[in-house]
């Protein structure tokens, strides 16, 4: 009768194979920037839906947001462009487009902007939570929704 030995090693030689091959394979750490990565739309505003109203008072007038985007790049730098209407108490509206620039780091779902200095945009940062294609944060004791393309 033929010795089992062989087949034993050829069996366990490939499972070994076999465990070596899914070991091998995306072993990397993903990169949440990578991950964060893409272009969001501005959807809401205090639960409102666009356009909506981002602050108001008799003073200054209001201040109605009408579109948003988020753009986060790969490489850790974003783009946040919104378009506008000021309405001041009296007088006519302007329509204008407010861009902030600069990078970004995340940790887990949290999302740290940091500003750059540009125009009358004065340099900061703000926090905001990722979950799945969902960004959020808080602006004015409001919160802005945007969702991943």
């Amino acid at each position: 009768m033929p010795s089992p030995l062989p087949a034993l090693r050829r069996a366990v030689a490939a499972a070994i194979t076999i465990l070596l091959i899914a070991a091998c394979g995306d072993s990397s750490v993903t990169d949440p920037h990578q991950e964060a990565a893409g272009v969001f739309l501005l959807k809401s505003i205090a639960g409102v839906d666009l356009p909506a109203v981002i602050t108001s008072n008799s003073t200054d007038g209001t201040v109605r947001v009408t579109t948003g985007s988020l753009f986060l790049s790969g490489d850790r730098r974003f783009q946040e462009t919104l378009t506008i209407a000021i309405i001041p108490p009296t007088g006519p509206s302007q329509n204008g487009t407010a861009v902030a620039s600069g990078t970004f780091s995340v940790v887990g779902d949290s999302v740290e902007f940091s500003i750059a200095e540009k125009g009358s945009t004065p340099p900061g940062k703000m926090q905001a939570r990722l979950r799945g294609d969902t960004l959020t944060y808080l602006v004015l004791g409001r919160e802005v929704l945007y969702l991943k393309l």
